[in-house]
């Protein structure tokens, strides 16, 4: 609204020269005419509730929302809050130290963090833990942030044993190793076999005892590059080989919800297909109703229907030499009888 009210700040400025300050003298009745220190106010405030603004429509989304975005704005808000605490408008600092207490109130004790919100950050492959530890290290003191930190450690850490343990039936064990008994020695042609058979089962034992977790290698390979366009549940469906167990993760933690929007979404549509004059559609009926709904909303870009018109077409073509084919059979007997 206010800035809708600045494209037309020259508007309201007329009103004051307009037929005599006809309009003025009406509207002073109530609160009159903007003054200058009014659109100052207004242009101090607006890019600070522009945050809040942009924020909103970004978590309050019903079809793209994931667990991961949710620490990135709070804190983005609370950084934003910090600065304009030491801005030179009173007003603008008065606002900015009221909001500060709200936002400490249920940021500023680490016992009660959710620590999902930032184990979500962790499985995001543009952040991972540099991201996680620099927030923390942006919203806590000294020993707060090594507090959080270490709940977010221990957090993945026994995530990822619960899920591994949960893969069991797709773990393999290691061949067991290989001894070369004396007999086998002498029985070899060449010494050089040996020492070959010796190398291989020892690195082969180096190997298996220096395997590193799916987690470990997620952790150090090197981050994506950040873009506005990227998805990052598909990257995860893409590097599920990669790190399998990882992925299943993902799939779990990043599909957590934010806010009740996406929910009250699907009841409310849910509702507008099934109504009381509407009510003999059976469960499977409805189900596919708002499911092809929601894929149809979720495709990128335009339904180009004349891509598909030579298959519209053939069909209609097809279904009318089967009604003619029962047509005739019905005809045939009919004359029958």
């Amino acid at each position: 609204m206010l800035d809708s009210a600045l494209i037309y700040r020259k508007a309201f400025l007329k009103l004051e020269t307009s037929y005599n300050g006809k309009f003025v003298t009406e509207l002073s009745k109530n609160r009159g005419v903007p003054t200058e220190i009014d659109w100052e106010c207004v242009f101090s405030l607006l890019p600070f509730l522009k945050i809040f603004y942009d924020a909103t429509l970004r978590l309050y989304g019903s079809l793209y929302i994931t667990t991961n975005v949710y620490l990135q704005e709070i804190v983005g808000i609370g950084m934003m809050i910090d600065k304009k605490c030491e801005s030179s408008d009173v007003g603008v600092k008065l606002m900015a130290t009221g909001m500060k207490k709200k936002h400490a109130k249920y940021w500023e004790n680490v016992d009660k963090v959710n620590v999902l919100l930032y184990v979500a950050v962790v499985i995001d492959p543009r952040r991972k833990m540099q991201y996680v530890n620099w927030a923390i290290n942006q919203q806590y003191d000294y020993e707060n942030s090594v507090k959080l930190r270490s709940k977010v450690l221990e957090t993945i850490t026994s995530l990822y044993v619960h899920y591994t343990e949960s893969q069991t039936t797709q773990m393999h064990t290691p061949p067991p190793e290989v001894e070369v008994s004396p007999d086998e020695c002498e029985n070899m042609d060449d010494w050089q076999d040996v020492v070959e058979s010796q190398f291989e089962r020892d690195v082969s034992s180096e190997l298996t005892n220096d395997k590193k977790s799916d987690m470990d290698k997620y952790l150090e390979d090197v981050r994506e590059v950040n873009s506005k366009r990227f998805d990052v549940l598909d990257w995860w469906k893409k590097h599920e080989e990669t790190y399998p167990i990882v992925a299943l993760m993902a799939r779990d933690i990043l599909a957590i919800s934010v806010s009740t929007v996406a929910s009250e979404s699907a009841f409310s549509t849910a509702g507008r297909i099934l109504d009381q004059f509407r009510s003999s559609l059976s469960s499977r009926m409805v189900e596919g109703l708002v499911c092809a709904q929601d894929w149809l909303r979720s495709t990128r870009g335009p339904l180009l229907a004349e891509e598909y018109v030579e298959e519209v077409e053939k069909f209609d073509k097809e279904l009318a030499e089967v009604l003619e084919e029962d047509s005739a059979c019905d005809d045939y007997f009919c004359g029958v009888a």
